[in-house]
């Protein structure tokens, strides 16, 4: 740690913005690749701004993520200007901020394309309705049958009754026509 104390001031600021924001964001990343980073930070901020609602403009992007990633930058650019330009603190100040905004900008950016990207991974069974399918389990009559239909991009195997009460059998291709409930599928054969 003597290596610390004999820095400046201001080379101590970015060595503690660069080591917090680059362990954070470290941190975040064992932790989702372990599946432990589930957890979201809420900050709440107390103030009367005049906003359009209709605009685009959020304070989403100062998300922990976001955060970490301006400290980190704002303390590598920060030093990194500082050691190699002859300009002084105030150029490495401002190169640090604009970096640091950029990063955070760019790690929010990165965050809300994959949040589009979530699904529920629920299946909302009137998608199934006119879907074509192919029988799993011989559908007989009145009996229960099992078909293999893709709804919502997934390929799942449902109960399934006859509409025409005949018997259909395994392989054969089926159109699914309404629901029975839930759970259970009315087909005709195709």
């Amino acid at each position: 740690m003597e290596w610390f104390s004999g820095l400046p001031g201001l080379e101590k600021a970015y060595v503690i913005c660069a080591l917090f924001g680059g362990g954070v964001l470290i941190i975040q990343l064992i932790l989702s690749l372990i599946g432990g980073a589930d957890a979201d930070v809420d900050i709440d901020v107390d103030m009367d701004l005049d906003i359009d609602h209709s605009s685009d403009f959020s304070f989403q992007w100062l998300s922990v993520q976001s955060l970490s990633g301006f400290f980190m930058m704002f303390g590598l650019i920060g030093m990194t200007v500082l050691h190699e330009s002859s300009q002084g603190s105030f150029i490495s100040l401002i190169c640090a901020t604009i970096a640091g905004f950029v990063t955070g900008w760019g790690v929010y950016k990165v965050f809300s394309a994959m949040k589009k990207m979530e699904t529920s991974g629920n299946i909302d069974m009137k998608n199934a309705i006119g879907q074509k399918g192919r029988v799993y389990l011989t559908v007989k009559g009145d009996a229960v049958g099992r078909v293999e239909v893709v709804v919502q991009e997934k390929l799942t195997v449902y109960d399934a009754v006859s509409e025409a009460k005949e018997e259909i059998e395994t392989g054969a291709q089926v159109k699914v026509v309404r629901l029975i409930n839930d759970k259970t599928l009315s087909v005709v054969r195709v």
